[in-house]
């Protein structure tokens, strides 16, 4: 018993040593700490149900979505090739407004340079805290605003209900919560597994439609287009072919501090 308590307290302060120096190292990253959390929504949409109990190790997810600023040095100093037209994000000589118009391919190599990861479906929901999201009461025209904009979670994360949708890891399963209880997918749940049938994957071929499963990635939260409470809050799913981007679509990181 005593040495178990020894192994425990020592994995804590070892956590917690961690998180300190990778908070001074990501200021503008936020800490969540490893603990039980719920996801989906018993009174959502099917695909958001059932409401579901996990856990999750501690991770840092930025503050703030990925700034027009940030993508364009990270353009300068890989030279990468966007795959979308990211300078339609352009708007008023802002580089502060979140970056648009961009695919899951271009936000999960902005992450590898930033030496960070795409959140999964479960981290960036409880990122969300337990704030129940309201619609902002302004112009649905008015378009995307600055970053450090709008609504707080109560962990401290910026615009996760609103200003733009964003990409996360997860391949899209309409059905996945109630598999998620089936399989027992409650520890750090990645979603789906990538089970591609033999046939392309129609991202591959630009189809139109096609099986979900292997081909749509989840998208989380509503954007300034969001016209009805139900489409800004933390339970709500959609799914798009990774290789379209979209012009209320962007993304935020994370960092998995048990894995640095």
């Amino acid at each position: 018993m005593k040495l178990f308590l020894f192994l425990f307290l020592k994995q804590f302060i070892f956590c917690s040593e961690v998180s300190v120096h990778q908070l001074k190292v990501h200021k503008d990253m936020i800490l969540i700490p490893a603990g039980t959390y719920h996801i989906g929504s018993n009174i959502g949409k099917y695909d958001q149900n059932p409401r579901v109990k996990i856990q999750l190790s501690s991770y840092l997810i930025d503050r703030y979505e990925v700034s027009i600023k940030k993508y364009k040095q990270f353009l300068q100093d890989t030279n990468y090739i966007s795959e979308g037209p990211w300078q339609r994000s352009l708007h008023q000589n802002n580089d502060n407004l979140p970056v648009r118009f961009i695919t899951y391919t271009d936000a999960k190599n902005y992450a590898k340079w930033a030496k960070k990861d795409l959140p999964t479906e479960a981290q960036w929901e409880v990122a969300c805290g337990t704030k129940k999201f309201t619609l902002k009461r302004k112009k649905l025209s008015i378009g995307p605003q600055e970053v450090n904009f709008a609504e707080v979670s109560d962990y401290g994360v910026y615009n996760l209900s609103g200003n733009v949708r964003e990409w996360v890891n997860d391949w899209y399963d309409r059905y996945y919560r109630l598999n998620q209880l089936k399989k027992n997918d409650l520890f750090n749940p990645q979603g789906p597994q990538d089970n591609t049938a033999p046939e392309l994957k129609f991202s591959e071929i630009n189809a139109e439609a096609g099986n979900e499963r292997s081909t749509l990635k989840v998208v989380k939260g509503g954007s300034w287009m969001s016209k009805y409470n139900y489409q800004v809050q933390a339970s709500k799913r959609a799914a798009h072919n990774p290789k379209q981007w979209f012009n209320d679509v962007g993304f935020r990181c994370v960092i998995n501090v048990e894995d640095n």
